[in-house]
């Protein structure tokens, strides 16, 4: 159970962070994800606004260099595997916040000043039946 994400209705089951992104020449970074994949499969990002900071901490390590084939930025490919959130904090140091999320292939920390969640609704899945003539 993710407690630090219990306000934006995430923290009972299971999350996926899919991709990290960059963006306004790193003042803004967004984390985009899936809560619940067995089961409600909805999608969320994360939005940390002023970003001051960002610590990156790979924890697949080769020749003692940090591995990059998991990393999640990955400029468009999709063949890379998800990471498992297993906790995040979101704290306050003096003026600022800080939000860290550790999951299974690496730790991410962010000084920032504001944080948002979207959550999107819980998609039905469609099914297409093709008829042949």
């Amino acid at each position: 159970m993710l407690e630090a994400l219990e306000p934006f209705g995430l923290g009972e089951f299971t999350s996926l962070l899919t991709e990290v992104k960059l963006q306004n020449w790193g003042k803004t970074l967004l984390i985009e994800g899936l809560y619940d994949p067995h089961g409600q499969h909805s999608p969320f990002t994360i939005t940390l606004h002023q970003c001051y900071e960002i610590r990156w901490h790979p924890h697949n390590i080769n020749n003692g260099l940090p591995s990059t084939e998991n990393a999640l930025i990955h400029n468009g490919r999709s063949d890379l595997e998800p990471a498992d959130l297993i906790d995040c904090q979101f704290q306050n140091q003096d003026d600022r916040s800080v939000a860290i999320f550790y999951t299974d292939l690496f730790e991410l920390i962010v000084v920032h000043d504001r944080l948002t969640c979207q959550v999107m609704p819980n998609m039905p899945s469609i099914q297409f039946n093709l008829l042949h003539f």
